[in-house]
């Protein structure tokens, strides 16, 4: 009886494959099926939920590939054995049902690149397990971005010693936070000084690859941890407006010590609370050839940094005010900095109200500055500021910033008549326009500028 049924089943089954083979979508080429796959996971859909029992491929995706390879054997064929398929993953919130999934998924990808991002949860366990799996394969590691719980810093630490390596990894960040469990005591684990030192060995072993170009400091954490002797000087891109806070003259210092940095975010203050590595003293004034973005966030005045720099390759920058009244330049410091920089700038952001509508119109002005296409400004403007934009050159086109698309005021005192001109003529060009009032400005707390 049983072996009768076993046939008829096998009999079923065998049919079944039979209809599916005949079906168009089963007749495509392998090569067009991989092509489609890899759209599939490239393409950004809805925002990710919160939480979700499996991986996923990025915060921006609901892709699974997973599900790809169970639709039929020719697919399920094609998805196992496309390694790119499976070497981005993405776990917001991890759990026990993702342990498996995440070495499945890291066995398929095989000897691909790796792109990881991990958000600790409360389940330290699973994390714990997840963090071990990921870990294995550092030597395909080439973007790692870590959220940690504090209590897993130590086991993180034991984990990357050799013969494990990273010498492919190009972009890390890793930041701190704090999570509790019911099933794992982490108080004996708290302890800020080894902590710290347990850090400074995993940002080590993170600097030991010759590929890496892009770091993340993030945490309130002591600084030497991650800026030390032992930091690479080839850094391209550096974040650490929430690590590090210098002063003026250690701000061109440390321009010095990275010379093939192109994108940089850090914060300036009046004392440096913390010790910088003298790793050489850059020539004064120092001409930095590659930074093309630097995002500035600042408790002072600036004129001593811009003195003191020239960036030729400048395409973007942000200059925000943090608690700070008064200008934050000497009348001709910023005009003189782009007319030696002599670079075209394309985004300026600029956050600090106190800011002379004369300068800004003489900013506006300069050659360097007409290829302006992004300009947010929290000075205070009235209609002199409107009607500049409103004028024209013999050929009709604008003779202020004429390729700008996106225009932010953010203390507008200007005429709204003015404004209606000024909009109407630049909307052939002009993408996006805000402006607000001045008290309108005062009341925000819209982080616009980041």
């Amino acid at each position: 009886m049983a072996t009768t049924l076993n046939e008829s089943l096998e009999q079923k089954v065998g049919a079944v494959r039979d209809h599916n083979s005949k079906q168009a979508v089963a007749r495509l080429p392998t090569e067009i099926l991989c092509c489609i796959f890899s759209e599939y996971i490239n393409v950004h859909f809805s925002r990710t939920p919160f939480e979700s029992k499996t991986p996923l491929v990025s915060c921006f995706s609901n892709a699974n590939p997973t599900l790809l390879s169970q639709v039929c054997s020719k697919w399920r064929a094609v998805a196992v054995n496309l390694p790119t398929l499976w070497s981005s993953i993405f776990i917001s919130i991890p759990a026990e049902s993702h342990i498996y999934l995440v070495q499945l998924w890291l066995q398929r990808a095989r000897d691909q690149p790796l792109d990881i991002t991990l958000d600790s949860s409360r389940d330290l366990s699973s994390t714990r397990k997840i963090l071990r799996a990921i870990v294995l394969r550092s030597q395909y590691w080439r973007k790692v971005d870590i959220k940690l719980s504090h209590y897993l810093v130590w086991y993180l630490r034991k984990l990357v010693v050799p013969p494990l390596r990273c010498d492919a990894l190009q972009s890390v960040r890793l930041i701190l936070k704090e999570s509790f469990a019911g099933d794992f005591d982490p108080r004996p684990f708290h302890n800020t000084e080894l902590e710290t030192q347990h850090l400074r060995s995993i940002w080590s072993f993170f600097y030991t690859s010759t590929c890496l170009q892009d770091v993340a400091w993030i945490g309130d954490t002591d600084p030497e941890v991650y800026f030390h002797e032992g930091t690479p000087r080839r850094l391209k891109r550096i974040d650490s407006s929430s690590s590090l806070s210098l002063d003026q003259e250690q701000m061109v210092e440390f321009l010095g010590f990275f010379p093939e940095l192109t994108h940089l975010r850090a914060e300036v203050a009046s004392a440096s609370r913390q010790y910088i590595p003298k790793l050489g003293t850059p020539s004064r004034p120092l001409t930095h050839q590659h930074l093309h973005t630097l995002h500035l966030y600042t408790f002072i005045p600036l004129s001593l940094v811009f003195s003191h720099i020239t960036l030729p390759s400048l395409s973007e920058l942000l200059i925000a005010s943090l608690f700070h009244d008064g200008t934050l330049f000497d009348p001709p410091v910023l005009e003189n900095f782009f007319l030696r920089s002599n670079c075209q700038l394309q985004v300026l952001k600029y956050l600090n109200r106190d800011m002379p509508e004369t300068c800004l119109l003489r900013l506006l002005e300069l050659p360097q500055l007409q290829s302006l296409l992004w300009l947010g400004c929290a000075a205070v403007t009235t209609d002199l500021t409107i009607s500049a934009f409103l004028q024209t050159t013999e050929h009709n086109v604008p003779k202020v910033l004429p390729r700008l698309e996106n225009l932010f005021l953010y203390s507008s005192n200007a005429g709204y008549v003015l404004l209606s001109e000024m909009i109407s003529y630049r909307a052939s060009l002009v993408k996006d326009f805000n402006f607000d009032t001045e008290l309108e400005y005062m009341r925000s707390t819209s982080p616009w500028f980041y």
